[in-house]
């Protein structure tokens, strides 16, 4: 939370794995975040497509059982939803993983809380530039 007591923002996070959900809600969360989930690219496409200006930042996996995160962002491109976004993936070596994500919005998993958070600030700051 700020020094106000409000919430940093609200972070739309999708993943297919219920535990990725379950812990990075939880370290958010503790970080003064609000967390709204989906599990698919569709899911998330809906919440977008419902509000999407109430979204700080959008987490999502590169792979998902509907699609791909660099998907999910080609959608919102079309839709013209602009919406910082960090994908994240413990593929090591995807053959177009480098080339759909640019840094600093790709995160590796397992990632810490301060990587979290760098990429959070990351994703935000050079999405107002």
């Amino acid at each position: 939370m700020g020094r106000d007591n409000t919430p940093l923002g609200r972070v739309l996070l999708v993943d297919d794995e219920a535990e990725v959900l379950a812990a990075t809600t939880a370290l958010l969360e503790t970080r003064g975040w609000l967390v709204e989930t989906g599990r698919s690219v569709s899911e998330a496409l809906d919440l977008l497509r419902a509000d999407a200006a109430r979204f700080t930042v959008l987490i999502v996996d590169y792979l998902l059982n509907d699609g791909s995160g660099a998907e999910l962002m080609a959608r919102m491109k079309e839709l013209g939803i602009k919406l910082p976004t960090i994908v994240c993936s413990g593929l090591d070596n995807h053959p177009t993983l480098a080339s759909d994500i640019p840094p600093p919005h790709f995160l590796r998993k397992p990632y810490r809380l301060h990587e979290l958070e760098t990429a959070l600030s990351s994703a935000i700051e050079s999405n107002r530039g």
